[in-house]
């Protein structure tokens, strides 16, 4: 069985390129904290489900991969030069 990844891992394995920015948000504000944990949750759920193909067809899967996209896409605003969270 392999071991889980832990959220601040997940969310480096998705954005390489910003890995010790992620760390220092990591280790430095909560609110980040609390997104890469939703990102990982979120992760492990659609592995699940893709092991269900009775929540694939009620369409939770998809529900799940339309909220990973948000919070990608809060990720890479919090990651981009221009923000300011990186602050906080």
């Amino acid at each position: 069985m392999a071991s889980k990844k832990s959220p601040v891992e997940e969310v480096i394995k998705r954005f390489p390129d910003q890995g010790m920015l992620i760390e220092n948000l990591y280790t430095s504000s909560d609110s980040f904290r609390c997104l890469c944990q939703d990102f990982a949750d979120c992760l492990n759920v659609i592995k699940r489900l893709d092991k269900s193909s009775e929540m694939i067809r009620c369409g939770y899967k998809k529900e799940y991969e339309t909220l990973l996209q948000e919070l990608e896409e809060e990720l890479v605003r919090i990651l981009s030069p221009e923000t300011d969270e990186k602050k906080s």
